[in-house]
This record gives structure tokens, sequence and C-alpha cells, in this order.
């Protein structure tokens, strides 16, 4: 039987702020903000957790509304970063991709973006050493009006960070209905060919198919994030096993966002049946309450996979942005 806890792991799609236990962002934003001030934003320490039943991804997405007024200065930030390290070392991970919007750390402290970019790079590179995890940053982009401003921030500062080794790729998230600017797709090619970064897109988990579809054509996208509806069309489960573009899972967030229905399961048997290559990963562990080990059991449960613990870790090194796992 395997022993989830003590298998090492690798985390390939998990978002900074979502991570983090909520007691140490509970008390950032309490030392950061007036009774009053706490009054205004309408705030409580439980609007931090996701309603693990809600009614889609607008409401799963809620506690974001707190986590992105955190930090205000680098103390902070290390603080966080600290908290973010020791949630992944409990879980035994090796290595992992950390998802950062940078954007609104830059706005929140006050700071340009290159700024930014270095503190959180430093930050990362003090506690990946202490706690003995590899890290790779990944870039967010939200989807939007200002998607555009912010990848073009991006490929402008990302040369002249310090640690630019550090940053492993570039990720496009939020919702999937937004329109983009056609333009977009060739800056996240940029991105890829001129600064080599990994591309994962959010894509497919909300049930539109035909964003994984554009993942792969417009975008040239490695990975794709939840994917979850590709179980749906056989076009594009052959896609992606034809281009080998690698399935970031994360199930327990995609039934707590309604996108995966217990009862119908998830789209685990399909990758398999279409040899569709997938990593299992936890996405929001903070916010869920939950951990990758949690992730591991569900799809345990789900589908049969011979050491399968052993087996993921395989293909999370195979799959990883990050260079020299082994």
């Amino acid at each position: 039987m395997d022993d989830f806890l003590v298998t090492p792991k690798g985390e390939l799609h998990v978002h900074f702020n979502g991570a983090l236990p909520p007691e140490i962002v509970d008390r950032i934003i309490v030392e950061n903000n007036s009774a009053d001030r706490l009054n205004e934003i309408n705030y409580h320490h439980s609007k931090l957790l996701v309603n693990k039943k809600s009614s889609g991804l607008i409401e799963y997405l809620k506690p974001w509304e707190f986590l992105r007024l955190i930090p205000i200065n680098k103390v902070q930030l290390n603080t966080m970063i600290e908290a973010f390290f020791i949630a992944m070392a409990e879980t035994n991970i090796k290595f992992v991709e950390i998802r950062h919007t940078v954007i609104h750390l830059a706005r929140n402290c006050g700071i340009t973006y290159l700024e930014a970019l270095d503190w959180l790079l430093e930050g990362m590179t003090i506690y990946s050493c202490k706690y003995q995890i590899k890290a790779g940053l990944i870039i967010t982009i939200g989807r939007g009006e200002q998607a555009m401003d912010h990848i073009k921030l991006a490929i402008t500062n990302i040369p002249l960070s310090s640690s630019q080794n550090n940053i492993v790729g570039i990720d496009l998230a939020g919702d999937e209905d937004a329109e983009l600017d056609n333009n977009i797709y060739n800056l996240f090619k940029k991105c890829k060919h001129d600064l080599g970064l990994g591309i994962t897109i959010h894509a497919g988990e909300t049930g539109n198919v035909d964003n994984i579809k554009k993942a792969i054509t417009h975008f040239e996208a490695d990975r794709i994030g939840h994917g979850t509806c590709a179980k749906n069309d056989n076009y594009v489960l052959e896609m992606l096993s034809k281009n080998q573009v690698c399935v970031e899972v994360c199930p327990l967030s995609n039934v707590m966002t309604g996108a995966t229905n217990i009862a119908k399961g998830h789209s685990l048997q399909e990758f398999l049946n279409f040899e569709v290559p997938f990593v299992v990963c936890s996405d929001n562990p903070g916010i869920q309450e939950t951990s990758l080990i949690d992730d591991y059991g569900y799809c345990n449960k789900e589908i049969i996979i011979p050491n399968f613990s052993k087996n993921m870790y395989e293909y999370q090194k195979q799959y990883t942005f990050i260079k020299g796992i082994i």
C-alpha cells in the first residue's frame, strides 16, 4: 500500500497565496488594518476558506478578495514565503513550481515590478535552501483587460532580474470566458522561444473545451492547468496525447468548484485510456484546508496505477519546468 506522506513528491500547480496557512494570512491582514477598516471591508477569518460546496469558480475564488491585500512589505513577504515552504516540507515535497502574479505584490508594496520580482525570488532562494526544496517561479498572467500590459511587464523585466534562472514558466489564469487580445499568443510564444520559459495555460476548467485546443495551437502550451472537460471530447484527448501536453490535475479543487461531478468522477480514466500525460497537483491547499496527499488519495481511489505515488513522482520530474531535477 502507498504511504503518500513518506513518498517524495513534486508540486507543479500551486498558487502562492492560496497555499498559505489561513492563520498566517489572518494574522497579517489583522496586523495591517484597524478594526474599523476590517469592518469596512467586511473581513472575517472564515472568509479565507473555500466554500467546499461552492456554486462555481467565482464563489470558489472569493478568498482572493482578501489574499490579494497582502503582503505590504518585505518582512511580511518573507514570513509568507517561509510559511509556504514549511507547508510544502510537511507533505514531503522535494520540488515546487510557485505561481505568483507579481503585479499585486508590486502594487501592495509600492515598488516596481522588477523589485517585486527580485524580492520574491530572493525569499524563494533563502527558504528553498533552508527547507531543502528546489523551487522555480511561474509568473501568472490574469485573463482580462490588463493581460497584455502584465505580460509585457514580465517580458521586459525577466531578463533584468538578478535571479532570472529561477523563473521557469509563464501561466495564463482567470475567467476562461474573458476575451483575449489576439496579440497575446505571440507574446506567450516569445516567452517560450526567447526567454526559455515553460508555458502552462489554465484551460478547460469550467467547461470550455475550445480553450484547451487554443492552448495547444495558439499558445504552444507545454502543460494544461486542470483540463477537466477534456474527458468529453475525444479529439481534444487525442490532441493532448499526440502533442504530449501534460495536464496538471487538481482533483479536490475541481470538486470544490463543481468542475468535477463526484458521482461521475474526474477525467483521470479518460487520460489513461488516451495516454494523456498528467500530474497530480493541489492548486490552493491553504484555502482548501487540504494537501497534495489528499489529492493523491482521491486519485488512488478513482484509478488503479501500481505504485501510484512512486510513478507520479517520476511523471512530476519528467514534466517540471525546473532544470536539473533527477
